[in-house]
């Protein structure tokens, strides 16, 4: 990895130039937001920036840490596809028969025992241990949009017990402080968080529960990606970073928690006490939307470095910080669906927010109906219940927005090759009823023969030698772009 925590990282950036500092007092109300969203519309995906004074706030934070190409940077990769790769030479690496003298290098075993956890009993998060009346929520900057009842954290990595001994839950739910010592978690039906609370509450016990701001950014992008099956987010987050993460004990929850982070919120979740918690919170739609009857974490503790930095993430439309999490996601769904189907061949999303609402993705149709089969395999995908309208293109296409919609309007018969469906949806769209809602499949590709297609017209696309002919002409044409 490039670096071991936080400050390392914007050491880094500020050295690179990529990091703007604001030494002015900033108002956490709507200007702070504000600001943060006007850096994220930059060029490049604009430069991270950091706030030393936030309102009374007692520490500095840190925005658009990730914009642009800095997740990848992050990643210590130059593409999408070299994180793609680690996962599939890991999955390489368990084919792999064991030598009868293996290297170090060669044995898989080895590689494998690389990726496990490796549990810690001091760390750095620990530095500072505030517990009891010490507790204060309002000591860290958290923004707030002027119409969300109340500060939000949208970009924290949750831990929470899951179904199996020794494997946590790990998911991202907005939450928002409802005093000094409480969290409002906005749990919705498509988070894991409702059925542990129903569990909990079968057993009449309280939920230990864990926020984590400034983890490692391989966890903090495996949260909230399409995990492949069979792995949860701590082991896609080990197999990106190619080692194991640094964990350690929580002092109030008997959790296991990375040990590198900069700030750690413990408390408990007591699904006895009724769910009285409220809240209107920012979406990445650029609305806002208000829950009810949403439970409270009850802060035990908060443990952090001696002189930590707050990430936060800004809710806002496209462009933004999620967008660089929604291209690598994009980029290992791709190649999780090439797995099932081998025909296709590119995804790509439609920046909208941090959540993905319009997807194309371009195949060669061997067999009748498999864009249709295609798209009901990818809306089958839990990570993508918001994506209301997919369109399928024929290998080779360019998958810019211009280009596939202009193959919309010109070759797709509405009634044939239109199909609308039910099926559940992202709480936070307000266009369609909660939960629940229809989208839309285009199926822009050549129809065959069997699928009763038409005669398909000539394209007027210039062919590779006369191209090449044409750029050297035009490069000669004395013209220069303004």
């Amino acid at each position: 990895m490039p670096y071991e925590h936080l400050s390392q990282f914007l050491d880094t950036l500020s050295a690179n130039g990529h990091l703007a500092r604001v030494a002015d007092t900033v108002d956490p109300v709507s200007e702070l937001p504000a600001l943060i969203r006007r850096a994220c519309g930059e060029r490049d995906g604009g430069p991270a920036v950091l706030c030393q004074r936030v309102g009374e706030a007692k520490f500095p934070l840190v925005a658009n840490l990730f914009g642009g190409t800095r997740l990848l940077a992050s990643l210590d990769a130059d593409s999408p596809e070299t994180v793609i790769c680690r996962l599939t030479d890991w999955r390489a690496s368990l084919n792999m028969g064991v030598a009868a003298e293996p290297s170090k290098t060669s044995n898989p075993l080895l590689r494998l025992s690389r990726l496990l956890p490796r549990f810690q009993k001091t760390a750095f998060v620990q530095q500072v241990i505030r517990m009891g009346k010490d507790v204060d929520l309002a000591e860290f900057p958290f923004p707030r949009w002027s119409v969300e009842s109340a500060p939000s954290i949208t970009n924290a990595v949750v831990f929470f017990p899951g179904t199996s001994p020794g494997q946590p839950q790990v998911e991202q739910p907005a939450l928002q402080a409802a005093d000094a010592t409480a969290l409002t978690v906005h749990w919705t039906a498509h988070h894991a968080g409702p059925a542990a609370y129903e569990e909990a509450r079968r057993q009449g016990k309280p939920i230990p529960v864990a926020v984590v701001l400034g983890a490692d950014p391989a966890l903090i992008w495996a949260a909230g990606a399409p995990c492949p099956a069979g792995l949860s987010p701590l082991q896609l987050a080990s197999i990106v970073r190619g080692s194991g993460l640094n964990l350690v004990r929580g002092r109030t929850v008997e959790l296991d928690l990375p040990a590198d982070a900069e700030i750690v919120i413990e408390g408990y979740v007591d699904p006895l006490e009724a769910p009285s918690g409220r809240g209107s919170v920012a979406t990445g739609l650029g609305t806002v939307t208000g829950r009810t009857d949403l439970p409270l974490l009850r802060i035990t503790a908060i443990t952090h470095r001696a002189n930590p930095v707050l990430p936060v993430t800004v809710r806002h439309p496209s462009p933004g910080e999620a967008d660089s999490f929604l291209r690598l996601s994009a980029a290992l769904l791709e190649s999780e669906l090439r797995l099932l189907y081998p025909a296709v061949e590119r995804l790509a999303i439609v920046p909208t927010g941090e959540l993905p609402r319009v997807l194309f993705v371009s195949l060669r149709k061997d067999y009748p109906g498999l864009a249709r089969q295609v798209m009901h395999a990818l809306w089958g995908q839990r990570w993508l219940t918001g994506l209301k309208c997919i369109v399928a293109v024929d290998a080779g296409h360019p998958l810019d927005p211009a280009a596939v919609w202009q193959t919309v309007a010109l070759c797709v018969d509405p009634e044939r090759d239109v199909m609308v469906m039910k099926g559940p949806a992202d709480f936070d769209d307000h266009a369609l009823w909660p939960g629940f809602g229809s989208r839309m499949g285009i199926d822009a590709t050549r129809k065959r023969p069997d699928e009763g297609g038409i005669e398909w017209p000539e394209s007027l696309e210039s062919a590779v030698p006369l191209r090449s002919r044409l750029d050297y002409l035009w490069s000669k044409a004395g013209w220069n772009r303004p």
